[in-house]
Parts: structure tokens; C-alpha cells; sequence
């Protein structure tokens, strides 16, 4: 599944290169680490943790996962995600 189709499926603002807070505990001690999407795999995203060279973790694009609110990021042209709906005019 491409980006494209993730951002639209599930409503989520992932792009490749994107620096994203996950590997959250709710409800438990916070464990948050901090990474970069590097890609998808199917419908799961690949994200590197930062210091790691070549090994990644894959994570539902829904699932412990925080992402910037930064409206640029957030907006796509002639989309109708979720994340969109509320920015498009």
C-alpha cells in the first residue's frame, strides 16, 4: 500500500521522512520514541528510530503514533482524507 493510500485509508498525515513521536504505553509508564518514516509495507508503516543506521520497526499508521500538527504537512491537494476535510475549502 503507497503513503498516499495510507494517508486516505486511515486518515493520518504519514509521509515518508516525516520525524514522528510512537512506541507510546498509554495507561503504563510513557516509553515514546522518536524516529522518521522511512516507508510503508504493506499497510504498516516502516519508521527508523533515530540512531539506528539500517533497522526499522513497522507500526500500524492508527497505532501508538503521534504526528506533527503542522498544517502544511497536514494538507494535500485534492484529497479527502480525514486529516484534510477540515482544511480544504
Amino acid at each position: 500500500m503507497s503513503m498516499a493510500s495510507i494517508r486516505k485509508k486511515y486518515g493520518v498525515p504519514a509521509k515518508k521522512g516525516m520525524k514522528i513521536t510512537f512506541g507510546l504505553v498509554f495507561g503504563e509508564k510513557f516509553a515514546a520514541k522518536i524516529g522518521t518514516i522511512i516507508g510503508s509495507q504493506g499497510e504498516y508503516l516502516k519508521i527508523r528510530r533515530d540512531g539506528q543506521d539500517y533497522r526499522y520497526e513497522l507500526y500500524h499508521p492508527t497505532w501508538e503514533i503521534i504526528y506533527p500538527l503542522d498544517i502544511e504537512t497536514v494538507k494535500h491537494e485534492d484529497c479527502d482524507c480525514m486529516s484534510c476535510r477540515p482544511h480544504t475549502t
